[in-house]
C-alpha cells in the first residue's frame, strides 16, 4: 500500500497536479481520519511521509551533469 500512495503522489506532483506543500495536509488529514484506531497505518502514513521526498527525487530520474552538453 505504501509503494501505490508514493506512486500516486509523485505522479501527481510530476504532472503539476499536485505540489510539495499539499502533501504534509494530505497526510495529515488521513492520519487524522484514523482516529486513535489504527496505530499500525498511521505509522505507515508516517513513513510515507518521511520517504516521499527520496522517492520523488528517484522518479525525476538522475540528476543533471552540468559537463553533459548533448553532444
Amino acid at each position: 500500500m505504501s509503494a501505490l500512495v508514493k506512486s500516486l503522489l509523485t505522479t501527481l506532483m510530476l504532472r503539476g497536479l499536485l505540489t510539495r506543500a499539499e502533501i504534509a495536509p494530505l497526510l495529515a488529514d488521513a492520519e487524522a481520519l484514523m482516529g486513535a484506531s489504527s496505530p499500525a497505518a498511521k505509522a505507515e502514513l508516517r513513513s510515507i511521509h518521511a520517504d516521499l521526498p527520496s522517492y520523488l527525487r528517484e522518479a525525476m530520474g538522475p540528476p543533471p551533469d552540468d559537463d553533459d552538453h548533448d553532444h
